[in-house]
């Protein structure tokens, strides 16, 4: 008997146990059931990463680096020249640019950031609702803790919950406390719940926490931080020791005399008072462990410390190159964002609006000036060399990423679409540009 065997024997298992449990693992995957999502288990408590976040300076610059880096600005292309310029004044009237910045905060924090829609089909508007990410969840089986899916493969629900009232949001209504409050006319209820995250892995429907790995870190960091500078404002304190039936009145004055004192004042004490200071510490060592856990949480966080601390234990050469690669890290989150951003609102909207024209895109500008510097000298370069030519398409999108006027362009770029057989080879020189108003 092989050892596999005896371990199956001892442990009183069948033959065909574990047999029958990967079969039944190969029917589940072919009948395509979904695995179950992760539980609801954190290992911080929510109130505690909100405290860190508030108070110390640190991981409060580092969250901030991401919500300038990836969402500064942010502009729309493609779909109908109509459709995009009111899908443009939506964003303006309802703050687009600030909610998603709030959301990114959230994400950094909590792991997932939560939006509410609230579309209004007859008026043809959807407003944008924030929801604090602590009274929210998936709806979960009660049994296992995980994410309960419909029949569709996604999850049936969401659960809003604060203090006795209780809001479950599923595909063809809304329940308060029980009591069906909106019904379906048609609509997949559950898009009006918008969950955003940037980082997770795998079958994970929520988002993974930056301030959740770094969190022990960051405590200890602090504690030292603190230890450091009570040590430091003590040191070179000035105590005075009386006599043991010193009377509380001597105590009393002596205390007052002593508050008082500057390098003017002369002072004469009784021999039995000795007045001295207080010993300094040796701090060697200190400073180090808090750089030490500081660049822990750099690498927990994916910010280089360097960009918000001075140190000089990074070259000038170094910092540029860290700077570099965090700004490229950048770009995959943005990408990331606006894909969920397209998907889960502006196709809401569309459907509000009853549009089933293209749907545009929202892309987030680089905010390094330095890389919008090499990207402009990059393609100066392949212009100079021919291998690319002006057309209005291009310099729409180039003015759009600069922030310059798009309206003549627009213009221009319209007359183009209408005349399919204008394109970049035909065009004249570089400095000659025809007349959009000049039709045939």
């Amino acid at each position: 008997m092989s050892l596999p065997e005896k371990i199956k024997s001892l442990l009183g298992f069948k033959k065909d146990y574990f047999v029958k449990v990967a079969s039944l693992q190969e029917e589940e995957k072919e009948q395509g059931i979904s695995p179950p999502a992760e539980r609801t288990q954190t290992r911080v408590a929510p109130e505690e990463l909100e405290l860190l976040y508030k108070t110390d300076p640190l991981v409060f610059g580092m969250v901030h680096e991401y919500v300038q880096g990836i969402a500064s600005d942010f502009f729309i292309e493609g779909g109908e020249e109509e459709h995009r310029r009111r899908l443009e004044q939506w964003c303006r009237d309802v703050g687009l640019l600030f909610k998603i910045q709030d959301a990114i905060v959230d994400i950094c924090i909590h792991g997932t950031a939560w939006l509410e829609l609230n579309p209004n089909y007859k008026n043809k508007t959807l407003k944008v609702k924030y929801i604090n990410p602590k009274i929210i969840d998936y709806i979960r089986d009660n049994m296992t803790g995980n994410v309960k899916l419909a029949d569709d493969g996604k999850p049936e629900g969401y659960i809003i919950q604060t203090g006795l009232n209780k809001i479950e949001i599923y595909k063809d209504k809304i329940v308060r406390n029980g009591e069906t409050i909106i019904e379906s006319d048609g609509e997949d209820l559950r898009t009006r719940i918008v969950p955003l995250k940037l980082w997770s892995f795998g079958e994970s429907y929520l988002g993974l926490s930056l301030l959740g790995i770094i969190y022990k870190s960051a405590k200890i960091r602090l504690n030292i931080a603190d230890m450091v500078g009570e040590s430091a404002f003590r040191a070179g304190g000035i105590y005075a020791s009386v006599p043991r039936d010193a009377s509380q009145q001597t105590k009393d004055n002596l205390l007052k005399e002593l508050l008082n004192i500057t390098r003017r004042n002369v002072f004469v004490f009784d021999e039995r008072i000795n007045v001295g200071t207080l010993p300094v510490p040796d701090l060697r060592g200190h400073a180090d462990l808090i750089y030490y856990f500081a660049d822990e949480i750099g690498v927990g966080m994916k910010v280089p410390t360097c960009l918000l601390m001075s140190t000089q234990r990074v070259t000038g050469t170094d910092r540029d190159m860290l700077a570099v690669k965090f700004e490229l890290s950048l770009k995959p989150l943005q990408e990331r964002l606006a894909y969920q951003i397209r998907e889960k609102i502006f196709t809401k909207l569309w459907d509000v609006w009853g549009y089933s024209s293209e749907i545009p895109r929202i892309v987030f500008k680089e905010r390094a000036p330095f890389m919008q510097l090499s990207r402009s000298r990059r393609i100066a370069t392949l212009a100079r060399r021919g291998l690319i030519r002006r057309d209005p398409e291009l310099e729409m999108r180039l003015r759009q990423e600069e922030g310059l006027p798009t309206k003549f362009v627009q213009r221009e770029l319209d007359y183009w679409l209408r005349h399919e057989e204008k394109v970049p080879e035909k065009t004249r020189e570089i400095d000659y540009i025809e007349r959009p108003d000049k039709e045939e």
